[in-house]
């Protein structure tokens, strides 16, 4: 999972990155409208990880 959170760190607008582990979801706090979900999906589709977008609940 490290190379998730690793992959999601290194794109415009995100701020930080918490990986839950037990259910398989990555959570990015957002910095800034630079964040391209597409981008998202493919950096970690690149690692060999499959990705869906949910919004927030909070």
């Amino acid at each position: 999972m490290k190379r998730v959170k690793n992959a999601l760190s290194q794109l415009p607008g995100v701020a930080e990155v918490n990986i839950d582990f037990e259910n398989k979801i990555a959570h990015c706090k957002l910095e800034s409208k630079d964040f391209d979900t597409k981008a998202a999906i493919d950096a970690l589709a690149a690692e060999n990880f499959e990705a869906t977008v949910r919004d927030s609940v909070n």
